[in-house]
């Protein structure tokens, strides 16, 4: 009787743990599931409180003046779109480290961000690994759906 005891204990523990995990990421999901648009005024906002370089400041600048006027939507089943001017690219998305980070794929290339900060009105992503400076990339939610 006491080997069931164990048994059932650890089938027990299993599940309560598969459901913390399970549930880890359904807030966030249902936050990133909706369309972004990149900020450029709130990455500056970001840079500064990180008490940016201006080497890494620059860097920011460049990539985000065109950056600015993209869109990205996330679907639920792990599709995004992503819209830059006339420019419209499909991917995928999926969450990893318990909710932790966001790796996204977009033609062939595959970029994974820490999460930073989500809600239903911003995303803040900070680039794992990048050439370059890596700066933190802020959106908010788009409104002109």
């Amino acid at each position: 009787m006491r080997l069931n005891e164990q048994i059932m204990k650890r089938i027990w523990l299993m599940f309560l743990l598969g459901c913390c995990f399970g549930c880890v990421g359904r807030q966030e999901k249902a936050h990133l599931c909706q369309e972004w648009k990149y900020d450029l005024a709130a990455t500056r906002q970001e840079m500064a409180i990180r008490e940016a370089g201006f080497a890494e400041t620059s860097y920011m600048e460049s990539i985000m003046a065109g950056l600015q006027f993209a869109r990205i939507r996330f679907f639920e089943n792990g599709q995004l779109e992503f819209h830059l001017d006339s420019l419209r690219q499909e991917g995928k998305w999926r969450f990893r480290r318990a909710g932790k980070e966001l790796t996204l794929r977009i033609t062939d290339k595959e970029q994974t961000h820490q999460i930073v900060r989500i809600g239903p009105d911003t995303l803040v992503l900070q680039p794992l690994a990048e050439e370059g400076l890596p700066f933190p990339r802020v959106l908010v939610r788009d409104t002109l759906q």
